[in-house]
């Protein structure tokens, strides 16, 4: 199959754009200036043949911001590339509205790399497809419009990358098919690393290794890919690639390379296909369902024998707005053409009055190339009645009424008869985008069509939102849907990994997840979030104030977004687009009487507005009397934006008077002073002051921001501690810390003299927020030397200082000082009446007491801490969030993983719903610990990853080490030493940097230790858990995990052939185990002296040693380290000559590691059941 590259006025010329943008006439490059020049090429291009409007090329060449007297720069740079094509070629036309350039779309290299896409998916033969797609393919020379950098061509540019990945993904499935898997290896394999969380292409690659001879590669790629999965998107492989994973496991037959080319049906693609390549509109994900079924219609259109009574008569797509009809619809048509079939299309436009202007849109130009046969085929009645609309057919002076008179059924019929005639000869497709949008006789022609079809091959492919559609065209809809004469495809918000595909860019999982709340899985609100700044309202509790909120959205919506918007106002009157902004203003929910005042606009009026703007579906009804929101908040944010500025003060000002006699609160009321005080108006000051305390336990950063202008408000010498530390106290619960200590530094000189306690309050801030940024040095001693101050504080003040000074010691593994600092806490805490302070002592003193070993003691006050917690309802939660903390690490250490659990997921929720974010990192490497130690080991890397993500929004690195330290810990687990040693590196300060051990947790220390061993470096393992611990002690380990370490140490000394110094670790880990400490803990000591026993062929004994050792771990739940100890309990039982119990061992710990998804863990087992010598 061939295609041409000349065409009727292009002959012998050929355009590039799949690399450098060229235009080749007989072999030689013509010029075509500079690259704003070549981009107006590109332009035109994309649409050769078609007219591209002034302000279309425009958009393309500038973007939101062209110059000024852009037209006559645009007219230029046309004038120049006509006489670059050269005097005998007139290309370049000019057409209303517009220009062409009139060229076989085929001497473009891009629309021949679709066409021969295209032929290679219709075609059956795989030897043709196989020809097809490397011929397409070849067409590439590069990056496509290399050089060119417009935010359009960008644009651009990202799609046809996706279409060039697809089709070499469709040519690896056929490649695949004809046996050359061997070749495709290293390519997959290559293009793997550029698109690494793909699953089709995974899933081939798997199979190329898999055929080569290479299953074990082709199986820990399977791995290697659910791994990333989950840390980048918090899921697992889809159903297709397990199911490729478990044959290749069992060696399926199926799955064998074909000695000669098979049936196509044979070997389908491995892996399902991933969404198709998206048009210029915009990438289309998570429709391919819907497209199989709407193009499986074309082809059943096209092979159908002609009769109409049992055929569907087309198909339409509904959904809300920006749920992706139009894309959609989109690629229906380009699969339509490509399949052969007359496209007639046309899109709908509030602002078009004109009756049947969208249908004469669709047929003006078949109607203008076939007059002669329209002449000859239709009567003459139906002639001149179409010459109303069709100016073409028209005879001179009219001898019918218009368009605008004339009856509807004659206009019907005559359309009817026009659209049947047009059909007779071309099997044809009317398209009707945005169906909601057009005139009313259009719609009534639609469902006169759906209910009388015509007599031709035609299909109608429409288009529209259910909410916004005539009654009598959705009856005529509905009712040829349940008679099977119309296919309905409603488009459902997009799932989350869907919506993950649509933005790659979006990094965090919690920020993604944010982003599908706000959106609900609405491409186009998805697509807008993503452009705003990462920091941007990840939380739930405390996201933008909305377009009223100046801060809000700091960057504004795209333009793209904005003008779709606003272009739904269009053809509306001035008064009540004035509505539809005074709602903006407002914010949402809104009622009619305050808009009205807003708007200024009499009641009735505003009714009238509000009506217009709801069958628009700009806003809708909530049920409650007059009281109305929009469609999406997003929605509301490009209706405020689409203001003007001096408007929407006088605006603000008129609510906030509404607000106050309304007798609303000042929290209803700050948002609009925010955007219309003066400098220096004392009673805005003091409202958003006051208001700002209203929100600060809900909304911390609106607090800080509301207190913030307050205080510019006021005039510059204006003193205001109480305010300092409001603000204060609002950025650090928010989580912005070097804010925080930013303007603390600032402030606190200028306290007046003898404000003491103020001084204290604010000290303890500032250490508080030195520590969590990780300067502990400076925190001791900004709060030691206020507690030696001359000045006696009051006890609540005393508590809080005495308890930050604890919390340091903790951080820093001081846990004898932190004992001391804390007990002292409890008292002050106590003599102040406060029982925030009295539990968040409690729960200090119950981690610094497990930590240092004083179990007795250190659960008396854990029980005393997690009760006072369980008596709290979560609304009073918020105010013992550091304790939450504390509790929780103390029953991790405890072993209490469940109990954790459910402190730590009621802390989260409640940092979420109240937007207290600064202890979200600590929060979530507590949990992220209680999950690995369960064995839940994708829970325990998710909730690690969400520690990353929270200590970036802090600007915190203190707290990172120890959620890395779990993530490398999993890695350790699934077998990724190599990966494990790159994140235990990037938190470990080197032995001469000048960070301190305690900026990277300890355990971060051991697990690289950990890597160490399993890399074959005993040495440096041991060095760096001694390291870490300070000392053969282990001091620097919280007592309960010790036991845990002196089984690695353990570990590398029998590995470097040291059975005394193994011996002599045992028994230190022996001797770190309390009776009275946790369970657990006497597990790991049972492990090591296993190990050792083992170590001397000791079989039976160390067997017991280690069954022991798993029973007392899966008492406490932590499956992964049972199946570790009966690892070896199976390997001593072998050393003993007792195959059926190492048998039983070993397949017991294969089962629990691969429930956990321990690869290495369940590797080795596999591997001790087929060889037990290996």
């Amino acid at each position: 199959m061939e295609f041409g590259t000349g065409g009727e006025c292009g002959t012998g010329l050929e355009f590039t754009l799949l690399g450098d943008v060229q235009a080749v006439a007989d072999g030689r490059p013509l010029p075509l200036g500079p690259a704003r020049q070549r981009s107006v090429l590109v332009a035109l291009l994309i649409d050769a043949g078609h007219v591209v409007t002034v302000d279309t090329l425009m958009e393309r060449v500038w973007g939101d911001g062209p110059p000024q007297r852009a037209r006559g720069t645009l007219h230029a740079y046309l004038s120049r590339l006509r006489n670059a094509f050269g005097p005998g070629r007139q290309l370049l036309a000019r057409r209303p509205g517009g220009y062409a350039l009139l060229v076989d779309p085929l001497t473009v290299d891009l629309n021949r790399f679709r066409a021969h896409t295209a032929a290679a998916r219709r075609t059956g033969d795989d030897r043709a497809r196989e020809a097809l797609f490397g011929r397409a393919l070849s067409l590439w020379r590069g990056e496509a419009c290399a050089g060119l950098e417009t935010a359009w061509i960008s644009g651009l540019r990202e799609v046809l990358h996706q279409e060039r990945f697809l089709a070499r993904l469709d040519h690896a499935d056929v490649r695949l098919r004809l046996g050359d898997h061997t070749r495709l290896v290293s390519e997959l394999s290559a293009l793997a690393d550029r698109y690494p969380l793909d699953e089709r292409l995974a899933g081939q690659l798997m199979l190329a290794l898999y055929r080569s001879g290479r299953s074990a590669d082709a199986l820990q790629h399977f791995h290697v890919i659910r791994a990333r999965l989950a840390e980048e998107l918090g899921c697992d492989p889809g159903p297709a690639l397990r199911t490729l994973h478990r044959r290749l496991l069992t060696n399926d037959p199926a799955l064998t390379a074909p000695a000669t080319e098979p049936p196509a049906a044979e070997a389908p693609p491995a892996v399902a296909s991933p969404p198709s390549a998206p048009s210029a509109r915009g990438r289309l994900v998570g429709r391919s369902a819907e497209l199989r079924t709407l193009t499986g219609l074309l082809d059943d259109f096209i092979t159908q024998d002609g009769a109409r009574d049992a055929a569907p008569l087309g198909f339409d797509i509904l959904g809300e707005p920006g749920m992706g009809k139009t894309r959609l619809l989109d690629e229906v048509v380009r699969a339509a053409r490509d399949r052969g079939l007359t496209v007639l299309h046309s899109t709908g436009a509030p602002s078009d009055p004109h009756p049947y202007g969208v249908i004469v849109e669709a047929l003006a130009d078949a109607v203008a190339a076939g007059e002669r046969r329209l002449r000859a085929a239709l009567p003459t009645v139906t002639v001149r009645v179409l010459g109303t609309l069709f100016p073409v057919l028209a005879d001179g002076p009219a001898t019918v009424p218009g368009p605008a008179t004339t009856e509807r059924h004659w206009l019907h019929r005559s359309l009817a008869s026009l659209l049947e005639t047009l059909a007779m000869s071309d099997r044809t497709v009317l398209v009707i985008d945005d169906l909601h949008a057009a005139d009313e006789a259009t719609s009534e022609l639609i469902a006169y069509l759906l209910r009388r079809p015509v007599r031709a091959r035609l299909l109608l492919a429409l288009a529209h939102r259910p909410r916004q559609i005539t009654p009598r065209l959705e009856q005529a809809l509905a009712r040829s849907a349940a008679e099977g004469r119309l296919v309905r495809s409603e488009l459902a918000p997009l799932s989350r990994a869907d919506a993950q595909y649509l933005c790659p860019s979006v990094r965090g999982r919690r920020r993604l997840a944010w982003m599908y709340e706000v959106s609900g899985g609405n491409p186009l609100y998805l697509e807008c979030l993503a452009r705003l700044p990462p920091h941007t309202a990840v939380g739930t509790g405390d996201r933008p104030a909305g377009p009223a909120d100046p801060h809000g959205h700091t960057d504004g919506l795209p333009g793209a977004v904005r003008a779709d918007v606003l272009a739904e106002l269009s053809g509306l009157p001035a008064a009540t687009v004035t509505v539809a902004r005074a709602a903006a203003v407002l914010g949402d929910p809104f009622d009619a009487a305050g808009a009205a005042a807003v708007a200024g606009t009499a009641f009735d009026e505003t009714l009238t507005a509000l009506d217009a703007l709801a069958a628009r579906d700009l806003v809708r009804a909530t049920g409650d009397a007059q009281r109305f929101r929009f469609r999406h908040p997003l929605v509301r944010t490009a209706v405020y934006e689409g203001a003007d500025a001096g408007w929407l003060i006088g605006a603000h000002i008129r609510a906030e008077e509404a607000l106050r006699l309304a007798g609303a609160p000042p929290s209803a009321r700050a948002v609009h002073v925010l955007c219309s005080a003066r400098a220096g108006d004392d009673a805005a000051a003091a409202l958003l002051a006051r208001a700002a305390r209203d929100v600060l336990s809900t909304s911390p950063s609106t607090s800080a921001r509301w207190t913030e202008q307050a205080l510019r408000l006021l005039p510059p010498e204006v003193q205001r501690p109480d305010l300092w530390a409001q603000r204060t106290d609002a950025l650090h619960r928010a989580g912005h810390l070097r804010e925080s200590r930013e303007f603390l530094r600032t402030v606190m000189p200028r306290l007046p003299a003898g404000a003491a306690e103020q001084h204290a309050r604010l000290v303890v801030s500032l250490a508080t927020t030195e520590w969590l940024l990780g300067e502990y040095d400076g925190a001791i001693g900004l709060l030691l030397e206020e507690l030696s101050g001359a000045v006696t504080h009051s006890p609540g003040t005393t508590a809080d200082l005495q308890a930050a000074v604890a919390s340091v010691a903790v951080r820093t593994a001081d846990f004898d000082t932190a004992v001391r600092w804390a007990r002292r806490s409890l008292r002050s805490a106590t003599c102040a009446g406060s029982a925030p302070q009295r539990n968040a002592a409690l729960g200090l003193l119950a981690l610094a007491r497990t930590s240092a070993g004083d179990y007795t003691a250190a659960r008396a006050d854990l029980e005393r801490a997690s009760a006072a917690l369980e008596q709290l309802a979560d609304e009073e939660l918020q105010d013992h969030l550091g304790t939450c903390v504390t509790v929780g690490w103390s029953q991790v250490l405890w072993g209490h993983h469940h109990a954790a659990l459910r402190t730590l997921d009621r802390a989260l929720r409640m940092s979420y719903r109240t937007g207290h974010h600064v202890l979200l990192c600590d929060l979530f490497a507590a949990a992220a610990y209680a999950y690995l130690f369960l064995g839940r080991l994708d829970e325990a890397d998710a909730h690690a990853e969400d520690a990353l993500e929270a200590a970036s929004f802090t600007g915190s690195d203190e707290p990172s080490s120890l959620a890395g330290a779990v993530k490398a810990a999993v890695r350790l687990w699934r077998g990724q030493v190599e990966e494990a040693r790159r994140i235990c590196t990037s938190m470990v300060p080197s032995q001469g940097s000048d960070r301190g051990p305690s900026t990277a947790r300890a355990v971060a220390l051991g697990v690289l230790g950990q890597t160490m061993l399993l890399t074959g470096d005993p040495d440096g393992c041991a060095a760096l858990t001694l390291r870490a611990g300070g000392g053969v002690d282990l001091g620097r380990f919280e007592a309960p995990m010790r036991p845990l370490w002196y089984s690695v140490l353990t570990g590398a000394a029998l590995a470097r052939d040291d059975p005394g110094q193994a011996a002599e670790w045992s028994r230190r880990a022996a001797e770190s185990a309390d009776p009275d400490g946790p369970r657990p803990q006497h597990g790991f000591v049972a492990l090591t002296r296993a190990e050792n026993l083992l170590a001397r062929r000791d079989g039976a004994p160390a067997a017991r040693l280690a069954h022991e050792a798993a029973e007392l771990f899966d008492a406490n739940a932590m499956s992964v380290y049972a199946a570790s100890a009966r690892l070896t309990a199976g390997r001593a039982w072998f050393v003993d000559a007792r195959p059926d119990l190492a048998r039983e061992q070993l397949l017991r710990a294969r089962r629990q590691a691969q429930e956990c998804g321990a690869h290495a863990l369940g590797q080795a087992a596999e591997s001790l059941l087929a060889d037990p010598g290996a």
